[in-house]
């Protein structure tokens, strides 16, 4: 995150299992502690005014669609703005959690609301790439197959981005051409 104006790095936003900010200019603590407590989620700053006043903060939420706030600094208020269109009918249907498997390979766990978990069918979603990820947050394919009854498994297989050079580079080789 950059300064409007100054274009000074203020802030650096790291993906691992959960989004994490690591603040630059330190004067940005009370405002990033009141971002953080709008709404559930991982924040991420959309944009900025020129006069770096208003900041347009979105949401990334498990559970539906995307909230978008106007976040007024000098009171330290925000105001709900909308929600993105995505997945409006699949509110609330799953949950995700962070799953890390023995085989050091990474992953997101979704499963349907109030159904046991004992012996759900176990869709197995795999990510384009093999430079990329899946990250945690709303998946529009991932929420309507856990609305219909199944478990959705998303791997970060070796080869993913965002787990160190070593587990990027573990996949090497190993790519059909």
């Amino acid at each position: 995150m950059t300064h409007p104006r100054k274009h000074t790095l203020e802030a650096v936003q790291f993906v691992r299992e959960r989004s994490e900010w690591t603040l630059i200019d330190k004067s940005l603590q009370a405002d990033f502690d009141s971002v953080s407590q709008i709404h559930d989620g991982d924040f991420y700053i959309v944009s900025r005014d020129l006069a770096d006043q208003i900041w347009i903060v979105a949401y990334s939420v498990d559970d539906g669609p995307t909230p978008f706030y106007a976040y007024d600094r000098a009171s330290r208020k925000a105001t709900l703005l909308c929600f993105s269109p995505t997945g409006q009918h699949l509110r609330n249907t799953s949950y995700q959690r962070c799953n890390q498997s023995h085989s050091r390979r990474y992953g997101d766990l979704t499963l349907p609301v109030g159904v046991d978990p004992g012996r759900l069918p176990l869709v197995l979603e795999v990510h384009g790439g093999p430079w990329g990820r899946d990250t945690w947050g709303f998946d529009n394919q991932v929420e309507w197959l856990a609305n219909r009854g199944y478990a959705v498994l998303q791997i970060n297989f070796r080869g993913s981005t965002g787990y160190g050079k070593d587990y990027l580079n573990a996949g090497d080789r190993e790519w059909a051409s």
